[in-house]
Formats: structure tokens, C-alpha cells, sequence
């Protein structure tokens, strides 16, 4: 009889642990579906989220900082090849914002982001690399 107790006790305990691994299986698998929704989800929606955000104002005149309502003064920074152009637009706050273009864009292209922060209050800088013309 103890035997058959022990192995009653023996067969509930591997019944238990086997509906324990189970039910984490399951949790395991909901976590990592929610993961994989909530970054798919993120990945084709993120356009429309977006879109218009950073619109180009149709005031602006690329080419030249003035065609905007930004206050940007020219400056220039030195780097090992020589003194590369930039823009600066003052902030009130300690803080900086520094927008970096991408190939083969221009300083000009930075305008509607500059745009958006600066009601923050935030100082900035649009800096060129060698080679832009």
C-alpha cells in the first residue's frame, strides 16, 4: 500500500509538474507573440504615426536660413580637414539639440525639425560635414 501511495504521490507530482510546464509554455508564448505583434505593428504603422510631423513649412526657402521664421545665425566649426559650416539657433533652455544630416542631404533639409523644437526652447545646432556644397 505504501508503495502504491508513493507511486500515486509519485504520478500526481509528474501530472502537476508536467500542467506547471504547460501553463508556462503557454505564458512564455503569449509574451513573446505580444512582443512580436507590438513591434510589427510598430514596423507598418510607424509611417502613418509620423506622416506630417516634420511636413516642410511652405514658407521655407531651401538655400537660404533666412526663408524661415528661425533666427539662425551662420557659424562654422573646426574639424581636422578645416573649418566646416553650421547653423545655430539659440534656446533658452541648458540644453542642445545637434541635427546631423544624411548623405548626400543638406543643412537645409534640417529646417522643419529645427522648426518643430524650438517653441522647447531648446539650443541647436545644424551642422554640415566636407564636402557639402
Amino acid at each position: 500500500m505504501v508503495q502504491n501511495g508513493a507511486a500515486m504521490t509519485t504520478s500526481a507530482y509528474s501530472t502537476r509538474s508536467l500542467t506547471s510546464r504547460i501553463w508556462r509554455a503557454l505564458v512564455l508564448l503569449v509574451l513573446i507573440l505580444a512582443v512580436v505583434v507590438h513591434a510589427g505593428a510598430g514596423w507598418v504603422f510607424s509611417d502613418r504615426l509620423i506622416d506630417g510631423a516634420f511636413a516642410v513649412s511652405p514658407t521655407a526657402e531651401f538655400g537660404d536660413p533666412t526663408g524661415t521664421s528661425l533666427d539662425i545665425s551662420e557659424v562654422s566649426y573646426r574639424s581636422p580637414i578645416g573649418d566646416i559650416e553650421a547653423w545655430y539657433i539659440a534656446g533658452a533652455r541648458n540644453q542642445w539639440v545637434i541635427h546631423v544630416h544624411g548623405k548626400g542631404a543638406t543643412l537645409e533639409e534640417a529646417i522643419p525639425a529645427a522648426e518643430a523644437l524650438a517653441p522647447a526652447g531648446y539650443n541647436q545646432l545644424i551642422i554640415g560635414y566636407r564636402n557639402d556644397s
